[in-house]
Order: C-alpha cells, then sequence, then structure tokens
C-alpha cells in the first residue's frame, strides 16, 4: 500500500473520533481513557492519545493506530481497514490495474445494490401482514426482527428488479450481485420471492448478501446469494455485527447452523453466538472467530449430517488454536425447536451442559467401544483430532486424558500417535490435497464451464462429499464468484498454501478425458447423491441391529421406515 496513501488518511481521520464511535471516551490529561474493549476490566486502562495518533491498553498490551483498532475491533484485514478508513476520510485508493479497478467498482456497485435490497425488503416486511404472522408463529417478536433487520420479498416476479431499476441499476450489476436471474426467453426476475429475508453481514455491517426463508408452498425451503464480487459464504458468520460485543466480553462464541436457529438462541437469552451459514465450520470463519474469542461451543443438529460437521469444526477449531466444546441436541431437535418447544431457561441449562470433543467423539462412537476392534477404531479417531492441535504441551495434555477416558495405556497411546506422526512425515510425496483421476477431471470441467459450477452449486450438498481432499477442492472451487471471468486466477488468488496452489496449477494445465463434460458432471452429481444415501442407509442398518439387540421395537420401526423411505 502506498505509504503516502497512508499517511493521508491518518492526517483525515482523528484517532479520538473514531475510537468515540465504539467507547465511551473520557479526558484524562493529555489522552482520553475508557474500559479496554478488548478485555474485561473494572478500572480504565484503555488510553488514546490524539497528538500521537495511537491507542494502548495497559492491562491488556494491546495498541497500534487507527488501522490497528480497525482490525482490533472488526476482525477487519488491513486492506479492509485501510478501505474503510478511506471512505470515511474521502480518499481515493490507487489502483494497481485496470482488473482490480473494474472488481473494486462492482464491489461497491454490489454493496450499494445490497443496501438497496435491504431496505425494500425491510418495507416489504413492514407492509404484508402474512410475513409478520409467519415470524410471530415462529416465535420471532419484532424487536429481533428489527434487531436483525429481517425482511420479506414479496410473492411478484419484478419486485426488487423493478426497485432497483428504478434506483439507477443497470442489469449487469444486478446479476452480478446475484439477486437477479436471466429469462430464456429475454428479461430478468427476482430470485428471492415470497421469503423472509436475512441480510448477512460482515463484521462492519456491510450487507454481503442474504438468505431467504420460504413462507409459501415450495420444495426449497431456504436458498442463498450466490457468489459473488462480494459475498463469500465461507469467510462469513450470520450474526458477527450483532454479536461482537458480547464474543469479546465473554471470550466464548456459540456456532449454529441456520437462522432461526441464531434467532432462537438470541431470544433465550444468549448473545454471543453466530451461525455457521448451513456449511460445516471452515478455517476462514474459525479465524474470524479467533480475532474475538478463545473457545467456541458447537451446536448442531444430532443426525448423521450435523454429527460429521461438529467433528469437522472439532477440526478446524483445533487447527486453529481454539477450544472446542459441542452442546449435544436431543433427537430430532434444532435449536430452534428446541427453545419453542422447552423455553429459555431449558435452553440455557442445556448449554451449560456442553462437554470437550473427547466426550463428544465418544458419546457419538459409544456402541462401538463394546469389542477391542472398535474401541481401537475410536482411539484413532480420537488420535485424529488431536493431531490437529500444534502446541505440543495442549497435545500431550490432551493425548494423557484421552487415555484416561477410554481406559487405555498412555503409553501405548503416545506410541500409536508418535508412529503416526513419523507416517505422515516419511510421505511427503503422498500431499494432503491429492485427487483422483475422476475428481481432477470434476474439479477441471467445473473451473472451465461456469455454467457447471452454478449448477453444481445447486445440486451438490458438500457434506454429501465422502472424500476429505475432494470436499475441500470443491469448497475452494465452489467460491468462485458469478460472472468471475478467469476461474483459475481467482481460485490461484485464494489458495493459502503451497500445496494446494501447485495442485490447482496442474488442474489448470490438464486436458481431461471426458468426451462430454455435460454428461460427466451429471453422472459425478448422481454418484454423490447415490454415495450418500447408501452411507445414510448403513448408519440406519447399524442403528437397527442396536436396537433389535436392546429390544427396543418401537426404535426398529421408526428406524425401518426411514431406511425404506431412504432407498424406496
Amino acid at each position: 500500500m502506498n505509504t503516502d496513501v497512508l499517511a493521508e488518511i491518518r492526517e483525515k481521520v482523528d484517532i479520538v473520533e473514531l475510537i468515540s464511535g465504539y467507547l465511551p471516551l473520557k479526558r484524562s490529561g493529555d489522552n482520553y481513557r475508557a474500559l479496554c474493549p478488548f478485555h474485561n476490566e473494572k478500572k480504565p486502562s484503555f488510553n488514546v492519545n490524539r497528538s500521537k495518533q495511537i491507542f494502548y491498553c495497559f492491562g491488556c498490551k494491546k495498541g497500534g493506530d487507527i488501522f490497528s483498532f480497525l482490525m482490533l475491533h472488526e476482525g477487519l484485514s488491513f486492506a479492509e481497514a485501510v478501505r474503510y478508513l478511506a471512505d470515511r476520510a474521502g480518499v481515493t485508493l490507487p489502483a494497481r490495474h485496470s482488473g482490480q479497478e473494474r472488481q473494486r467498482a462492482l464491489r461497491e456497485k454490489i454493496a450499494d445494490l445490497n443496501r438497496l435490497a435491504a431496505a425494500h425488503w425491510r418495507s416489504g416486511l413492514a407492509k404484508c401482514d402474512r410475513a409478520r404472522r409467519y415470524l410471530q408463529g415462529r416465535q420471532v417478536a419484532q424487536p429481533l426482527w428489527e434487531r436483525f433487520a429481517l425482511g420479506y420479498a414479496a410473492d411478484a416476479w419484478t419486485s426488487l428488479y423493478e426497485a432497483a431499476k428504478s434506483a439507477g441499476f443497470d442489469d449487469e450489476t444486478l446479476l452480478q450481485g446475484g439477486l437477479v436471474k436471466a429469462r430464456e426467453t429475454g428479461g430478468y426476475y427476482d430470485l428471492f420471492r415470497d421469503r423472509i429475508m436475512f441480510p448477512i453481514t460482515d463484521g462492519t455491517g456491510k450487507v454481503r448478501g442474504f438468505g431467504g426463508r420460504a413462507i409459501g408452498e415450495t420444495d426449497i425451503k431456504y436458498i442463498n446469494s450466490p457468489e459473488t464480487a462480494l459475498y463469500h459464504k465461507g469467510g462469513l458468520l450470520y450474526g458477527v455485527y450483532q454479536a461482537k460485543e458480547a464474543l469479546r466480553r465473554t471470550g466464548v462464541a456459540y456456532v449454529v447452523e441456520g437462522y432461526f436457529d441464531l434467532i432462537a438462541v438470541v431470544a433465550a437469552g444468549i448473545d454471543n453466538v453466530v451461525a455457521s451459514l448451513g456449511t460445516a465450520l471452515t478455517e476462514e470463519q474459525a479465524r474470524l472467530l479467533r480475532r474475538h474469542v478463545s473457545r467456541v461451543a458447537l451446536i448442531y443438529d444430532t443426525d448423521e449430517a450435523g454429527i460429521s460437521a461438529a467433528l469437522r469444526g472439532v477440526e478446524v477449531l483445533l487447527s486453529c488454536d481454539l477450544v472446542p466444546k459441542v452442546i449435544r441436541l436431543p433427537a430430532d431437535k434444532d435449536p430452534d425447536d428446541f427453545v419453542r418447544a422447552k423455553g429459555a431457561e431449558k435452553f440455557r441449562a442445556m448449554v451449560a451442559e456442553e462437554v470437550d470433543f473427547l466426550d463428544f467423539l465418544l458419546a457419538v462412537y459409544e456402541t462401538d467401544k463394546a469389542d477391542v476392534e472398535g474401541r481401537t477404531a475410536v482411539a484413532r479417531r480420537g488420535l485424529e483430532l488431536i493431531g490437529n492441535v500444534k502446541d505440543e504441551l495442549k497435545r500431550s495434555e490432551y493425548l494423557k486424558l484421552f487415555a484416561e477416558k477410554l481406559d487405555m495405556s498412555e503409553r501405548a497411546m503416545r506410541a500409536e500417535f508418535a508412529k503416526a506422526v513419523r507416517k505422515r512425515k516419511q510421505e511427503p510425496e503422498q500431499p494432503q490435497r491429492r485427487l483422483s483421476e475422476v475428481e481432477a477431471d470434476v474439479v477441471k470441467l467445473l473451473i472451465d464451464r461456469p455454467d457447471l459450477l452454478e449448477q453444481a452449486r445447486r445440486t451438490v450438498r458438500l457434506d454429501d462429499v465422502a472424500s476429505t481432499s475432494f470436499r475441500q477442492f470443491l469448497e475452494l472451487v465452489f467460491l468462485v464468484p458469478n460472472g468471475e471471468e478467469d476461474a483459475g486466477e481467482y481460485l490461484m488468488r485464494r489458495a493459502t498454501d503451497p500445496e494446494t496452489r501447485a495442485t490447482l496449477a496442474g488442474l489448470l494445465m490438464r486436458e481431461t478425458s471426458v468426451e462430454s463434460a455435460d454428461k460427466a458432471i451429471a453422472e459425478w452429481m448422481r454418484s454423490v447423491s447415490r454415495s450418500a444415501r447408501q452411507r445414510k442407509a448403513e448408519q440406519l442398518q447399524r442403528e437397527i441391529q442396536l436396537a433389535e439387540r436392546q429390544g427396543d421395537t418401537t426404535a426398529v420401526t421408526n428406524l425401518l421406515k426411514q431406511k425404506a423411505e431412504l432407498v424406496g
């Protein structure tokens, strides 16, 4: 970044005025003081000096300039802090080249469009009794829908399109913003119709995208904004803007899956909650949480997909040096269901019974511990999780604790862990993200064909992809925004480690062997669905066998019905 530009921003943005927008500063000699926003304290040790344009806390030792404050307080990157303050100060940032300037201009247009859409839908909610009754039926009171700026997209084909056109937005911006779709016969129609709308904001309150929940009869209950130049699903957390003060105050984040889950938890009196937007927690989301908290408690569904997402979330949290906890919900209940059925007090009591990730693992595989084979399989799964811990002292304590919980020899546990570590070190030529030939063809086709990529994003649930390495690559490829001219270049920019960049480079040079890209992707999507159903059927069969051994005829009947519906 040009140092002259940074100096101009510092000159035009008064640090006292900036921080006063977040904290109640009081004059104390040459400084201004307040309770520190970065740690809990009773006496103010957070100081701001106007002449030096710096802040510093004598308690937690955090300090810096206007950029540092925004990075710490809002969880922004340096570049994001610079852009925010440049906008505030009216300073024009130089573009490195025309491509970057086009992307910057597009992001600004989409941000403006999102603001208009959010306001349009808020107005729609105010005018629609049916939408308000729907929210009231789900026990979402007006203060909550106002807090989260909920809206309603009318049951009309062009309501938002016409409002945006009247405000001066062109068709291309509407398409790039992901809020309308083109008709095959010409013209455009709104993506979101007859839906409760959830604006998805970043830590500064900027609307990046939207989620919509249908309130009428439809097979698709939820739809989300597609990836755009402004909206990257895996890098955002729903509700983080509203929760950030509570996150810092408590040092703990509760993570749920969906929009209504989050609102139900807030209604139950827990403000330090965010939602992972219906997906398993990503590394980007975990890093965002780490800016605010040290401990994260996952509250996911208790079905197979929810358990799988929780275990993957534990891996991500451990690798990001966060302390993972898990809260187990009763069967067939999500947080929204539980709060509405049992009430806030019982939900808070359940949250207080959080368990560490090792106890969660042992509870999940309780029936597998009956014999030697099952116990060793559980032990190896636990060792895989512990292997994500980077701090050696913490890792050692986890190994000791896990051996105690499984009633196994600590010495044997450590020996097995050391053997696994040696094996990984001996096989550096086997990158974690190596793909099979078929998987590599699929990734290459999705990179080369935006239409197939959009189709795959709509159809494939990433949780249904069994291969970890393949799923990681698909997560990356699914980030490519609609309308991106060079998906390969975009992915290379987003790749964060040398292995991924090397594999991507190889894929971009690759010539696929398939005769028909459309047929190949269609067959792959069918195979993902088939495999997911097969795994679910096998899981149900194991549960049926367990219920039969326990003599639980009611459970057997219910499970057999589920299996019949699945395979039928």
